[in-house]
């Protein structure tokens, strides 16, 4: 992807009281591993996460299953790949 000229796109969401989305959790152990485009993760079951990227006026969001870590408890034991959208570029929202 990096080599086809999509660039990491950093997204900011913030709960109500205006912590970042991606500063706890699952988000925040893969942006402290330098994933700046991480947007969120579920932190249970298989712990979905978000990606994001831009190319040009495209998005593009990667979808992940499993942890950086590599202890969840099911069959996901790394993020592996799940899917790809074209998706309209995230924007600032809040989240309750």
């Amino acid at each position: 992807m990096i080599r086809q000229g999509w660039k990491p796109r950093v997204t900011n969401d913030t709960y109500t009281d205006g912590t970042k989305v991606k500063a706890s959790g699952d988000a925040r152990d893969m942006l402290d591993a330098g994933f700046v485009e991480i947007e969120t993760c579920t932190g249970t079951d298989d712990n979905v996460c978000w990606f994001n990227f831009k190319k040009g006026n495209r998005c593009l969001r990667i979808i992940t299953i499993g942890e950086l870590n590599g202890e969840i408890k099911n069959k996901y034991r790394s993020p592996t790949f799940y899917s790809k959208n074209i998706w309209l570029c995230p924007t600032k929202k809040i989240t309750k």
